[in-house]
């Protein structure tokens, strides 16, 4: 039956009916629209004006709050790394506490797609868990949702890198209509975008901040570096104008550190370094500034009363590094040397304090290491008069002012000095005004720094120069060369030795490098006898100088590749008077005849020394009695210099 129309206006109910329908969804078109665009309003206004992330944070929740009507509302951020998922903003106290566990579900909610959850107990990464349930996402246009464990509407934020999403939380069963996803879906494009620049600013201030760490403090030992011991030497030197707080510094170096480095790998030394960097810094004081000044450097900073027992201080530190302590498997004993100076007692000038600790630290090191040393003026007299002698060395090397010397070494059965079979080259300096100054006034000096490296390089091309046809002349002759410790790490030094010697014809066996007994004594010998392994396998020949007279072991010089071993003169001299020297003697040379190593006698000063250890079984002597050293002319005939094998004797030199 056709409905009356209404009157007046020629409409029928029906028609009236869907019209009043029509408006009524105009009106909350309307009413969502207003809500969208406040909420746009009140996006913009958070996002401009918040300060911090949790300023950006709390404004979002308390928003979603007012549009969604939930009971609670809650911002979660993926941690990252699969750790877990956390509340950082919530209207509940409480919930903001929770720390979630990322599984399937909230992993698809943070990767972009919107759910709601009907029912929270259903949801394992929820608080509580009660069970795992297979279908927990719903499609996010959903008219209602229903359920008596809670219900929630969860929406994702959408930012670059982060993974981050709204949740609004309900009691019970929760009603909405779609304008209400559609609000946070508006919401969330700029939430998203703040976030990602709260995050890249973290980013970028926790990459400032670690610059500005890693501006002042060592990387591998987290102690403080150059940079912030300047600050705190400053700050010191403050302290001492203002109040007259005086400065204690103590310099400290491990000895032999680069052979720990050689022997075992930079892993080791690595690991080496920050146990004794840890060591220093149980041994002192929270208020001292323990920092790494490079390498095996380190340096101890202290102000006020500490001044007065920085020595017992520095004891107790090196008696901390002292101790061994293992490392990938291998027994490492370090050692280390210390300098102290005090400003103002030893050093008038803060500015200076470093240097001077170092000149106190360079004569612990020269009396032996494993030791301090304090500081005086006496040491910067002696390092500027050293710094004087160096200088006018190096001016000598480049002048060719450095000369060389020569000493027969002869048979000794026959002590025949006219027809040497071996020549050592000895160093003088030919000074323009001093004249004649021997190897003791500046070899040492030399020694200690690398200038004895290039020493030892031009004494081995001059005396190859100069005996290149006597070496040539008869294959049984050989040139003895002084070798320093220093000279042995250098990388290539085997093959420097094998181009010299190549560059003039010469043989490898016609050439004997001579090693000091301290050399094969250091407790870290592995890469000094593999270096020396390298130059035995070129045909070099090596031998053991002075020995007797250092600290080296039976042990030790089984290890040592080498083919002669020379006995020091001190035993030479009172063999023939004293039983004890005549016994040592002769168990050297047993012992050395027993490793399958020639033995040569130093200091022969008379022919009954010569006659017993001929009796003793001694190979080669050398020694005043049988010649002096001198330049070449003086020591060879002509024949000889031209390399002619000559079978007459000359009178041995007195």
């Amino acid at each position: 039956m056709t409905q009356p129309p209404v009157p007046g206006s020629g409409i029928g109910v029906s028609e009236l009916r869907e019209l009043l329908l029509a408006s009524e969804r105009s009106r909350e078109l309307a009413e969502g629209s207003l809500t969208q665009a406040r909420a746009v309003l009140t996006g913009l206004e958070i996002v401009a004006t918040a300060r911090d992330e949790n300023e950006l944070f709390s404004g979002i929740v308390e928003v979603v709050g007012e549009l969604v009507p939930f009971d609670d509302a809650a911002v979660i951020i993926d941690r990252g790394e699969g750790r877990t998922i956390g509340v950082v903003a919530a209207t509940n106290a409480e919930l903001q506490l929770q720390e979630l566990v990322p599984g399937a579900f909230l992993n698809r909610v943070m990767s972009g797609k919107p759910a709601i959850v009907t029912n929270l107990a259903l949801v394992p990464e929820w608080s509580p868990v009660t069970a795992a349930h297979p279908d927990l996402l719903e499609p996010a246009d959903s008219v209602e949702a229903t359920g008596s464990a809670g219900s929630a509407l969860f929406v994702p934020l959408r930012a670059k890198e982060l993974r981050a999403a709204f949740v609004c939380l309900a009691d019970g069963a929760a009603s909405y209509t779609s304008h209400h996803l559609e609000v946070l879906q508006y919401l969330a494009p700029l939430a998203g975008q703040a976030l990602q620049r709260y995050h890249d600013m973290n980013e970028l201030g926790s990459l400032i901040d670690r610059l500005e760490y890693l501006a002042h403090h060592d990387g591998l030992t987290g102690l403080g570096n150059r940079s912030m011991f300047s600050a705190k030497l400053d700050q010191a030197a403050g302290r001492l104008e203002s109040d007259g707080e005086p400065i204690a510094l103590v310099h400290i170096d491990l000895d032999e550190f680069k052979m720990v480095n050689d022997n075992f790998g930079h892993q080791v030394g690595d690991t080496l370094l920050k146990e004794v960097a840890n060591r220093i810094s149980l041994a002192t004081r929270e208020v001292d500034a323990v920092v790494r000044l490079g390498g095996d450097e380190f340096a101890v900073l202290a102000s006020g009363d500490t001044v007065d027992w920085i020595e017992a201080i520095t004891k107790r530190i090196l008696d901390s590094i002292n101790q061994p302590l293992e490392i990938e498997g291998h027994i490492i004993r370090p050692n280390a040397s210390a300098g102290i100076c005090v400003c103002p007692r030893d050093e008038g000038d803060p500015t200076s304090l470093l240097s001077s600790a170092d000149l106190a630290l360079y004569d612990a090191k020269m009396a032996g290491g494993g030791r301090h040393s304090v500081f005086s003026t006496s040491l910067r007299d002696g390092r500027d008069r050293e710094r004087a002698v160096e200088a006018d060395v190096r001016r000598a090397l480049a002048e060719r002012e450095l000369v060389l010397w020569y000493q027969p070494i002869v048979a000794a059965i026959d002590g025949d000095a006219s027809n040497p079979i071996a020549l050592e080259a000895l160093i003088r300096w030919q000074h323009p005004e001093r004249g004649l100054i021997p190897p003791v006034e500046f070899l040492p000096i030399a020694t200690r720094s690398n200038l004895i490296i290039e020493i030892d390089e031009y004494v081995l091309e001059r005396a190859l120069d100069d005996l290149e046809p006597w070496l040539r002349g008869d294959s049984a002759r050989r040139i003895c060369l002084n070798l320093s410790a220093k000279q042995l790490l250098v990388a290539d030094y085997g093959k420097q030795i094998q181009a010299a010697l190549g560059q003039r014809g010469i043989r490898s066996s016609s050439l004997e490098l001579e090693l000091s007994e301290e050399i094969v004594a250091r407790r870290t010998l592995d890469t000094m006898i593999e270096n020396l392994g390298m130059l035995r396998d070129l045909g070099v020949g090596l031998a053991f100088d002075d020995f007797g007279t250092g600290y080296s072991s039976v042990l030790q010089l089984r290890r040592f590749p080498g083919h002669r071993l020379k006995i020091d003169r001190q035993f030479v001299d009172s063999m023939c008077d004293n039983s004890a020297d005549l016994a040592v003697v002769r168990g050297m040379i047993d012992m050395a005849h027993g490793l399958d190593l020639t033995v040569v006698a130093e200091g022969i000063e008379n022919e009954a020394q010569r006659l017993a250890l001929v009796k003793l079984g001694c190979d080669e002597v050398q020694g005043y009695h049988l010649a002096r050293p001198g330049p070449l002319d003086q020591i060879l005939s002509p024949a000889l210099l031209a390399g002619e094998v000559v079978t007459s004797a000359l009178s041995p030199s007195t």
